[in-house]
């Protein structure tokens, strides 16, 4: 006489306990990279390209860059940028690839969860080329470029360096949803 233990019905309550146990913490498995983003908050007269650049200790350069098409509109757009953990000198914002204007009324890095982990003030921009005019207006800036400008550039410098780190409180904070929707 032998016992069977491996019966269909034993294989789903194992199967189940599996997942109930596992699922919240697939938050964990998570690639660090998908924490945090950076949303820039803007209008802009003219269409164009919107890019990013980071520093983190190599210099301004291409594949450190982040980038995003611009559409014309009165209304502010928040544009979102996925921005990795690091430890960063600066960022250059390259907001349009064209003369027109723009207003900036925000720009933040952000959690997956919604929690803003750094404000930069747009006021704190500081224009280095192509850039005619930035002036403080309705908690923004109002930044005027050129016609005939291509490359037009602002940037933003942290010292000490600017520490976007996951914490344990992100990864709790992104598990719980999963955790509760499982033990609901």
């Amino acid at each position: 006489h032998h016992m069977r233990f491996l019966t269909v019905p034993a294989w789903l309550v194992a199967v189940f306990f599996c997942v109930v146990v596992t699922l919240p913490f697939l938050a964990f498995a998570r690639p660090l990279d998908a924490f945090f983003h950076i949303d820039v908050r803007m209008t802009s007269t003219v269409p164009g390209a919107v890019q990013i650049f980071y520093d983190i200790g190599s210099g301004i350069n291409e594949p450190h860059s982040l980038r995003a098409n611009a559409m014309p509109g009165m209304e502010p757009v928040t544009y979102r940028f996925p921005f990795p953990p690091g430890n960063y000198r600066r960022l250059r914002l390259d907001l349009l690839d064209r003369g027109g204007r723009l207003f900036v009324a925000s720009l933040r890095v952000v959690t997956q969860t919604g929690r803003i982990a750094h404000d930069f003030p747009p006021t704190s921009f500081k224009p280095e080329v192509q850039i005619e005019s930035i002036t403080p207006q309705d908690g923004g800036v109002q930044i005027v470029i050129p016609s005939g400008s291509n490359d037009p550039q602002l940037s933003l410098a942290f010292d000490p360096p600017l520490a976007v780190r996951v914490s344990w409180r992100d990864r709790i904070e992104d598990m719980l949803p999963h955790a509760l929707s499982v033990w609901a």
